[in-house]
């Protein structure tokens, strides 16, 4: 978890308070810190290095505690890696308190006290709350809820610098999933957070808390409601507290073309002709088009469409879009540097070699190859153990 940003006239290590023109060192990787010199710099050396990572800690106007680049950031790069600081194994979301309480006492008093920081929500169940209330760890059981996150397997995990990010419907920022595994065969208990956009010296640095495309396919209004409803905080990043006309309009086209796909939902898919796959597949490039454009969301809402025109345009029997689909995901691959995605494309890209015989031909899909493309999930299969959204 990083510093928080301290008097910048003032030794971090020997206390030691300039006045006049005289001015301290800044630690150059974080820029949080300020030194009297090298000596203290160096003697402070093995506590700063658990948290010297180069975004500062400070106080976000209206939101409390945020995080901010200390240095510029190219769309793409890595801005920070993290490993998870508590990792409690609750596959049915009740949360070992023993099990919390001992990882917590192993912290150090630094870590603990950043522990503390981070916001609790006061969100249980009935039968976590009395648990927590006889074992004395209500609060911290609360701040553990509020900001860990679950992965696939079942593990629970708490990301102290993760958890500081502040949200916005329109993030610069989005965490991507380490996904290299250790010699025992089971994965790194890391992320890494990587800009989006381009990011400037003391710019937020946020991304998005819910990823659903219907959430972020509606007027800015209601979607502030959903934010509110749902994460107990007044939305007003920039696409919320400014109205923007042509996100509005995009997002409106967006949920027609959405309603227009899901109006279909109950129909039996091992029945439907070449055309209404077309149908389908067109809307679903139309969405892909503008996608490219709409501000909003995660950039998982965005890659998943660009698999969904991929997938369908396969059973339409459209080579073209397809190609084009498939070509959107190479570039986006490419462009954001995100493990999880790259595996993905890459995944995909075997999948319609193995088909690719029957995208050629004008024959109505089958149910062998419309299972194989629409009730399988290319990331439960390449096994990636990945993280759901905050635990709500």
């Amino acid at each position: 978890m990083p510093e928080d940003v301290t008097d910048r006239r003032c030794c971090h290590k020997c206390q030691m308070t300039v006045t006049g023109k005289r001015k301290l060192s800044k630690c150059a990787q974080c820029h949080s810190i300020t030194y009297c010199g090298q000596e203290c710099q160096r003697e402070d050396w093995p506590r700063h290095s658990q948290f010297c990572i180069p975004v500062m800690v400070t106080e976000i106007p209206g939101k409390g505690k945020g995080l901010v680049a200390s240095k510029d950031f190219k769309k793409g790069q890595v801005v920070f890696q993290e490993t998870a600081a508590i990792i409690v194994h609750a596959p049915s979301g009740i949360v070992p308190l023993q099990e919390l309480k001992d990882q917590i006492s192993k912290m150090s008093e630094e870590q603990k006290n950043k522990f503390d920081q981070l916001k609790p929500r006061g969100v249980f169940n009935q039968a976590q709350l009395a648990a927590a209330l006889r074992e004395n760890c209500l609060h911290e059981l609360d701040i553990f809820l509020s900001n860990s996150v679950h992965r696939t397997d079942g593990d629970q995990m708490l990301f102290p610098s993760n958890s500081l990010m502040n949200h916005s419907c329109a993030p610069n920022a989005d965490i991507g999933k380490l996904l290299e595994k250790d010699d025992a065969g089971k994965p790194h208990n890391r992320i890494e957070i990587r800009a989006i956009k381009d990011l400037s010296k003391g710019e937020e640095i946020t991304y998005s808390y819910f990823g659903n495309i219907n959430n972020l396919c509606c007027p800015s209004q209601a979607r502030k409601i959903f934010v509110k409803e749902n994460f107990d905080f007044d939305c007003n990043c920039g696409v919320c507290s400014v109205f923007n006309r042509d996100q509005e309009n995009i997002a409106l086209e967006l949920l027609v073309l959405l309603q227009a796909l899901t109006s279909g939902v109950s129909v039996d898919h091992y029945k439907k002709g070449l055309s209404e796959w077309a149908r389908d597949a067109e809307n679903l490039d139309k969405i892909n088009d503008l996608m490219q454009k709409f501000l909003l969301g995660n950039l998982e809402v965005k890659w998943r469409s660009m698999i969904s025109l991929v997938k369908t345009a396969q059973l339409a029997r459209n080579q073209d879009l397809v190609k084009k689909g498939f070509d959107m995901l190479q570039r986006f691959s490419e462009d954001i540097k995100i493990e999880e995605i790259r595996l993905v494309y890459e995944k995909l890209e075997r999948d319609l070699t193995q088909w690719s015989k029957n995208l050629k031909s004008k024959e109505r899909p089958r149910r062998n190859e419309i299972e194989f493309f629409l009730t399988r999930n290319l990331l439960s299969e390449l096994n990636t153990h990945l993280f759901y959204a905050k635990v709500e």
